[in-house]
């Protein structure tokens, strides 16, 4: 069983859900997905059950209704805060993210709600990890959670499927490309910095969920199975976010042979110690700007780099063969032998 927080939000969490659970079911295991979302949309709660979710949070419901179903699972995966409340003598807890790396890298934006409910998820997070195996998808992620007294047994970084992610013949239709969900508002995803990027008269493009701002050349977000076919559209993706974990966008994108210029966090830090160019230090228009001429002037050798970087570093079969290990130890072990 897979313990989340939503099963129908498009993102990279619920992206790398679904590989997880694909790659379970293609090994003969019978996985189920146990969401937040569901449980709220099929369930009646008491006046008591509303008012705990809004001073615990979504994990609280998920805690609850595990209790009548743990029996039924050989193995638990709980996200994040999502352990909060679970146990189970064979449970992983897997950090795409860390909401006390969220609050530090956004905190002057946030609202003092903001900052309070991070907080809380961190100390849900915090609680929620004790006496499970923690693995988390990258060093960036592993530092920020020991920062906070969490041990991470193993990082295991995303990986992106490189037969369905590939280049193709496609003319390219445009030149720059973004793209990005809004969480509590656009400068997390960095769309101040591609507005004035947008300004300085590059042909830009973007694509999330609303748009980013008034005079945006603006794609409602897609389905990421039409993804490859999207990325293939244009020459380079500009994605200037200020936190992330392993972001799935830029892996995919280079995958599909389009170089990148993004912000250094999450895998950027290991990015930049291969590929320096394609990661900038400091968020501002004018550093993005020399990384995307930089890049143009010698187009065809980045995109090549771009690719070669996921088939050697993030490939999906390592992903897979990680994770099937890490299952079978877990399975014919338990969690203290597969530390």
């Amino acid at each position: 069983m897979i313990i989340t927080g939503y099963k129908s939000h498009i993102g990279g969490v619920e992206t790398v859900n679904e590989n997880l659970i694909n790659i379970f079911r293609d090994a003969g295991f019978h996985v189920d997905i146990f969401s937040a979302e569901e449980i709220l949309n099929n369930t009646s709660l008491s006046f008591l059950d509303k008012v705990l979710i809004k001073v615990i949070g979504l994990p609280y419901i998920t805690a609850k209704k595990f209790k009548s179903v743990r029996e039924k699972y050989d193995l638990i995966i709980c996200n994040g805060e999502f352990s909060f409340g679970i146990n189970h003598e064979k449970c992983i807890n897997l950090f795409h993210g860390a909401s006390y790396g969220y609050y530090q890298h956004l905190k002057e934006v946030l609202t003092l709600k903001q900052r309070m409910s991070l907080l809380r998820y961190d100390f849900l997070q915090r609680l929620g990890s004790r006496k499970k195996y923690v693995v988390t998808v990258s060093n960036f992620i592993k530092e920020i959670l020991e920062s906070r007294g969490i041990t991470v047994n193993r990082v295991i970084n995303n990986g992106v499927n490189t037969e369905k992610f590939k280049p193709t013949d496609r003319e390219n239709e445009g030149d720059l490309l973004a793209v990005g969900s809004f969480g509590y508002n656009g400068y997390a995803k960095g769309f101040d910095i591609i507005e004035k990027i947008n300004r300085k008269k590059y042909d830009l493009t973007c694509i999330t969920n609303r748009k980013p701002y008034e005079n945006a050349n603006w794609i409602q977000y897609v389905p990421n199975s039409k993804m490859p076919e999207i990325y293939n559209r244009y020459k380079i993706l500009v994605f200037p976010s200020r936190f992330e974990a392993c972001q799935m966008v830029p892996l995919e994108a280079m995958a599909c042979g389009l170089p990148v210029v993004i912000s250094n966090v999450g895998i950027g830090k290991e990015i930049k110690e291969l590929f320096p160019d394609f990661v900038c230090d400091e968020l501002s228009e004018e550093n993005y700007i020399n990384k995307i001429n930089k890049i143009k002037a010698d187009y065809h050798n980045y995109s090549s780099a771009a690719r070669k970087l996921v088939i050697d570093k993030f490939n999906f079969n390592d992903f897979k063969s990680e994770w099937l290990g890490l299952v079978k130890e877990f399975l014919d072990n338990g969690m203290e032998n597969s530390k």
